[in-house]
C-alpha cells in the first residue's frame, strides 16, 4: 500500500436506513407489481379454463360425429333415416340422412315424399357443398310424381345455377327442363331448353343426349 494511503474499511449503514430501504421496496412490491402479478395469475387460469372446456367440447363433438355416422351406416329405411336426420340434425350425418332419406323414398316409389325431403335439405343446408345434388333429386323427384310443370321450374332454376360453375350438371338440368316441358306438350319449349343445354357445353355423353333429343322432337308449326 502506498505510502500515506489510507486503508477502506466496511460501509456501515444506519439501522433506520436499511430499514426504509426495506420499506420502500416492500411498498414498490405491495403497489406496483402484486397486483400484476394477480392479474396475470387470474388471466392465466381463465385461459386455462377456457382451454379445457374448448378441449372438452371438441371432444364431445367427435364422439357425436362418430355415433351420427355410425347410425348413419345402420340405417336402411327412409323412417330410419330421417330418424338419423332428426337425432343429429347439427352434424355433417345428419344433412348426409337427409339426402339417403330421398334417395331412399325415390327407390320405393314415393316420389312426392322424396321431393319433400329433398326440400327439407335443401331449405336446413343452402350453403351446403351438396346443395345441388339435393336440387336435381327434389326435380327428378318431382317429375316422377307427375308435376311436370313445378320439374320443369325446379330443373331450369338449376341449370341456371350451375351454369357457369358445373357445365355437365347445367346440361343435364336442361335436358330434364326439356322433358318435363315435352311432357307439357310444349316442343318449341323443349327446344328452347335443349340448345340452352347444348350451349352449356359439358361431356361427350350429355351433348350426345342432347343431339339425340333434338332430332327427336316433332315438328313444331311454322309461325
Amino acid at each position: 500500500m502506498a505510502h500515506g494511503e489510507k486503508q477502506a474499511g466496511p460501509i456501515h449503514h444506519h439501522p433506520e436506513q436499511v430499514d426504509l430501504a426495506a420499506e420502500d421496496s416492500l411498498n414498490f412490491w405491495t403497489h406496483r407489481i402484486r397486483p400484476h402479478v394477480r392479474n396475470a395469475a387470474y388471466l392465466l387460469a381463465a385461459v386455462l379454463v377456457i382451454l379445457a372446456v374448448l378441449a372438452t367440447l371438441h371432444s364431445r363433438r367427435q364422439a357425436r360425429n362418430i355415433a351420427a355416422y355410425g347410425a348413419l351406416d345402420a340405417a336402411s329405411t327412409p323412417e330410419q333415416y330421417a330418424k338419423v336426420a332428426a337425432d343429429y340434425a347439427d352434424t355433417a350425418a345428419g344433412a348426409e340422412a337427409l339426402l339417403a332419406k330421398g334417395r331412399s323414398l325415390i327407390e320405393t316409389g314415393k316420389y312426392a315424399d322424396a321431393a319433400s325431403g329433398f326440400a327439407d335439405f335443401i331449405r336446413q343446408h343452402p350453403a351446403s357443398p351438396r346443395l345441388s345434388e339435393a336440387q336435381l333429386g327434389q326435380a327428378y323427384a318431382t317429375e316422377s310424381a307427375g308435376k311436370t310443370a313445378e320439374a320443369e321450374k325446379l330443373f331450369a332454376a338449376l341449370g341456371d345455377a350451375t351454369a357457369t360453375s358445373n357445365a355437365t350438371a347445367a346440361a343435364d338440368a336442361f335436358l330434364g327442363a326439356a322433358r318435363c316441358a315435352l311432357a307439357q306438350k310444349k316442343p318449341a319449349e323443349s327446344e328452347k331448353w335443349l340448345k340452352r343445354a347444348l350451349s352449356c357445353g359439358g361431356t361427350e355423353a350429355v351433348k350426345a343426349r342432347v343431339l339425340t333429343a333434338l332430332a327427336a322432337l316433332p315438328p313444331t308449326a311454322p309461325k
